[in-house]
């Protein structure tokens, strides 16, 4: 984590406010991928994820937009009421775990309330490659929208859809009738609350293979009465154990070993502790891996996965 300097705050809506950051020395910071976020360390000491929704290739800030939560645990709250302009915030490099494909020919972006972050970096990037692309943006009204001016113009507004929605059980008609004619070509990208993303996977499942949608979460996933059952891991380069007991985590058991896992979320949402698994029955509690990772079983998140009913995980660390 390093220090950065507070730039400039806009309010874009009553809600959402975009920070943007330059650097202490006044270097200009280091490229990075559309869809990258940081680690931001809140003045309630707490630190989050955010997505970085600038231009990529304009490397001298960096910008992120973040929606005060009513239900926020300190991090939201305390970036809008307790931040000004000329304030140091820490943050990590920049990580990319959600990223436009190579092999896609077509883009198509689609996003909800504060989902549009990532999108509109992707969007920056189509725009200067030259992919074809679509940026759908569903909201319940402007007055909600982030951002809705600068994509109303060019370089965006050929390529820009707004929906307004005044509730879920309005999306999925406009979503079906965008991922009904989606082709091999074509890779699909959403973001926004968890519900959303969800029903983007489940209608679109139903054209294409889920390869073809990629999604960035940013809240972890929901558990509701599972049970932590104690399990033993084993190092298949050392071939050394340790017991991880009910009331710790597979990170905690594994620093008995000298092994130091870097985390950031810890919950299972940005993927930084991601360790090889060699065989186990995994346990995935996560919100970060697609379904076709899950299902090939060779890594896991070390911060909020186990095994399913104990018995032994084996590592390559």
């Amino acid at each position: 984590m390093k220090n950065v300097i507070v730039n400039r705050i806009i309010d874009e809506t009553d809600l959402i406010r975009t920070f943007e950051f330059k650097n202490v020395n006044g270097e200009k910071f280091a490229s990075y991928e559309a869809g990258s976020h940081i680690d931001v360390e809140t003045p309630s000491g707490e630190i989050r994820q955010y997505s970085l929704c600038g231009d990529p290739q304009t490397n001298e800030f960096l910008s992120i937009a973040i929606k005060k939560e009513d239900a926020s645990r300190g991090g939201s709250k305390s970036m809008h009421e307790n931040v000004e302009v000329g304030d140091f915030i820490k943050i990590s490099d920049a990580r990319c775990h959600f990223k436009l494909s190579n092999d896609a020919d077509h883009h198509i972006l689609i996003g909800a309330g504060i989902g549009i972050t990532p999108l509109l970096s992707m969007a920056y990037q189509c725009v200067m490659e030259k992919k074809p692309y679509q940026l759908h943006y569903f909201t319940r009204s402007k007055a909600q929208a982030a951002f809705v001016e600068l994509l109303s113009q060019p370089p965006f507004k050929d390529y820009f859809f707004l929906h307004l929605v005044a509730n879920r059980g309005e999306i999925h008609s406009p979503l079906e009738a965008i991922l009904k004619g989606v082709d091999s070509g074509t890779n699909v990208y959403t973001c926004g609350p968890s519900s959303f993303m969800d029903t983007v996977v489940e209608l679109g499942s139903q054209y294409i293979p889920e390869r073809q949608i990629h999604l960035e979460a940013f809240q972890a996933k929901k558990i509701n009465d599972q049970v932590n059952y104690p399990f033993r891991v084993r190092l298949a380069s050392t071939d050394t154990t340790c017991e991880v007991a009910e009331d710790e985590t597979l990170i905690n058991a594994l620093e008995k070993l000298g092994i130091d896992i870097p985390t950031s979320c810890c919950e299972g949402v940005c993927g930084t502790c991601l360790i090889p698994v060699i065989s186990g029955d995994i346990d995935h509690r996560d919100s970060f891996l697609t379904k076709e990772e899950i299902e090939d079983g060779d890594m896991m998140c070390a911060c909020v996965s186990r095994t399913e009913k104990g018995g032994e995980l084996i590592i390559d660390m």
